[in-house]
């Protein structure tokens, strides 16, 4: 288990540095363009703040003989595809390819994809709670996963409204802005139960991961504030995160 759960999490850490420098790097080509230093500044910052946490937790798990939880696994496994997909096509985008795909029409994978996140969010509270029946109390790890929990759900609720209101327009769905959908959705529900963890204290306090949970939160806060405003027409969507009128705004 211990070395499923640190190989998972440095795995996806890894990808996260990865999407902070290839995004980075798009910010410097492309500053002049509207929007790049708002939104780009903010998605490399939730980058290399995700990328740091998973690296850490997988360092003190894998290494360190750190306590694996199992939620701690499914989670970050099912986190992995759509972060692998959204790193792909910005590392295509980067080179000068395409950096998108529209999906026509609704296939049925797409039309199965709420039933299957509310299916797999409710599995991992029921575990959660369970776990948490003899809990002592929320503790400071576990309030900030929940604060980040929270954040990336309203990041993914932008960009399923986004999503839900360029299809018509579109004729179909855009990848880019799938894969980030899914990227943030799975991390509300990753710290959700990072947060259940903690709490019911399958994880011990871990100063480190405090240390870079808040500076999460802080980046977190200031993504959903910049998505926000462009979903309200305050200013347009960077391109370099994919399609701007299917992305994410």
């Amino acid at each position: 288990m211990n070395g499923a759960v640190g190989g998972a999490n440095i795995a996806l850490g890894l990808g996260y540095l990865l999407l902070g420098t290839i995004v980075a790097i798009e910010l410097v080509r492309q500053w002049r363009e509207p929007g790049v230093w708002q939104f780009g500044a903010a998605l490399t910052a939730i980058a290399f703040t995700c990328g740091p946490h998973h690296l850490t937790h997988g360092v003190h798990v894998g290494f360190e003989h750190e306590v694996a939880g199992r939620l701690d696994l499914v989670t970050t496994l099912v986190g992995i595809p759509p972060a692998a997909v959204f790193v792909w096509l910005r590392l295509e985008a980067l080179v000068g390819k395409r950096g998108d795909r529209l999906i026509a029409g609704t296939p049925g994978w797409i039309q199965a994809l709420p039933v299957a996140a509310g299916a797999y969010f409710a599995i991992v509270l029921t575990v959660g709670f369970g776990m948490m029946r003899r809990s002592p109390g929320l503790t400071l790890d576990g309030l900030l996963s929940l604060a980040s929990a929270g954040l990336f759900a309203g990041v993914a609720l932008v960009f399923a409204r986004t999503q839900l209101r360029n299809r018509e327009a579109l004729g179909g769905w855009s990848l880019s802005g799938l894969g980030l959908l899914g990227l943030f959705g799975t991390c509300a529900v990753m710290h959700t139960a990072v947060a259940m963890e903690a709490t019911s204290q399958v994880r011990s306090l871990d100063i480190h991961l405090v240390t870079v949970d808040v500076m999460g939160v802080l980046a977190a806060l200031w993504f959903l504030a910049v998505v926000r405003a462009m979903t309200r027409g305050a200013r347009r969507e960077w391109d370099a995160v994919g399609n701007a009128a299917t992305a994410g705004g």
